[in-house]
């Protein structure tokens, strides 16, 4: 410790001038708040409204899309997509018993309407 000492005795011969009283005001000035008091105005409120109504136009947008596949689905006579032949060549081409059988299975579950997690007794096993 004793070959810092003389760079320390240096150092604290030098202290820190503070900042000139006319650069505080020039930086302290430009923090008054100017503008709106603090609320919601008519323009947020619009905004609300907006992305509110947006939301509900698209969740009622899918109610009727998912209706009019189940309806146009039942007119033409397409069942719900089953684990068959082809499926299963198809997923011999893809990968024998690896992810090919996944990737199959993934797209019959997501063509049938079915969360990816459920388990569908119509499908057999893709593993």
């Amino acid at each position: 410790m004793d070959e810092f000492q003389p760079i320390e005795q240096v150092l604290r011969r030098f202290t820190p001038a503070p900042p000139p009283e006319r650069l505080r005001e020039k930086v302290l000035s430009g923090s008054i708040v100017r503008g709106r008091p603090p609320g919601a105005s008519w323009g947020d409120w619009v905004f609300r409204f907006a992305a509110a109504a947006a939301l509900l136009a698209a969740l009622a947008l899918n109610a009727v899309s998912e209706d009019m596949t189940r309806r146009s689905a039942a007119r033409v006579g397409v069942g719900p997509a089953v684990w068959g032949e082809d499926a299963e060549t198809v997923a011999r081409v893809l990968n024998g018993n690896g992810w090919g059988r996944r990737y199959i299975a993934l797209g019959l579950r997501a063509s049938n309407g079915s969360s990816v997690l459920e388990r569908s007794s119509d499908m057999g096993n893709p593993s």
